[in-house]
């Protein structure tokens, strides 16, 4: 324990929020959920994500601890206190004393098919005599409607290895894939496809992009965080974090 907090604590006075999270070397707790390539890679501790909130705390002197966390148990260590901020917990306007900061990127979940086969994808409709592949537990994001569809396909399932889901697709042992986009292009660029091959794609973006936002419970860190965001945002620094690792398929 660092001399400024021991002098706080005899007397009597209430840590500011940075001292409870930080370490003596200055170090901020962070809650965020587990490993979700190219967001969160935890084996490497990076990704998207993990390098925006290191580049905006870095830029402020601070060093960031993560810790890889199921999604149930980010919120709950979260609000238990035990870190001075999380990643893509549900933004709730009735938390007591949680501050969100402004989004720091956006999921947008696809529909992917083969150009070959000439899919005209624009409604949930289309999908309907369809072979569909999605993500482990879409029936639980895309919401209601998607979820009766699922129900009433028979020729619809998910699996959790996403990079399956392109060999199922390519193999045409399945219609269309569902994935969030930046998922997906990352894992075009991991199995180093020819361009030709990646010509063969056709992203229908009929889901509506969802926010994601960083917590905490310090409104000041929030600002703080707030403020670094904008900044690199205004620099090549924040686009060459996406282009580090994905590749975006041109036309």
């Amino acid at each position: 324990m660092n001399t400024a907090v021991k002098l706080f604590l005899l007397l009597g006075l209430v840590l500011p929020a940075h001292f409870l999270y930080a370490t003596q070397s200055n170090t901020i707790k962070a809650a965020v959920p587990s490993s979700m390539p190219p967001y969160i890679i935890e084996t490497t501790k990076s990704g998207i994500a993990l390098d925006i909130i290191s580049k905006i705390y870095r830029n402020n002197g601070y060093k960031i601890d993560f810790s890889f966390l199921p999604n149930h148990r980010v919120v709950k260590e979260f609000l238990d206190k035990k870190h001075a901020l999380a990643f893509s917990i549900p933004y709730n306007d009735s938390r007591q004393k949680v501050f969100y900061s402004k989004a720091i990127l956006s999921f947008k979940n696809v529909v992917i098919s083969l150009v070959s086969n000439n899919f005209k994808i624009t409604s949930l409709s289309d999908l309907q005599n369809l072979r569909i592949t999605a993500f482990q537990n879409a029936t639980n994001f895309l919401g209601g409607k998607f979820k009766e569809l699922a129900l009433d396909n028979r020729y619809y399932k998910e699996i959790t290895n996403q990079q399956q889901q392109l060999t199922l697709l390519l193999k045409k042992r399945t219609d269309v894939i569902i994935m969030e986009e930046r998922i997906f292009l990352y894992h075009v660029k991991k199995l180093k496809l020819s361009n030709a091959v990646k010509q063969q794609f056709k992203v229908h973006a009929i889901f509506k992009p969802s926010k994601r936002y960083c917590a905490f419970h310090d409104i000041q860190q929030r600002d703080m965080f707030n403020r670094g965001l904008e900044s690199i945002k205004k620099t090549a620094d924040y686009q060459a974090i996406f282009d580090k690792y994905i590749t975006v398929l041109k036309p």
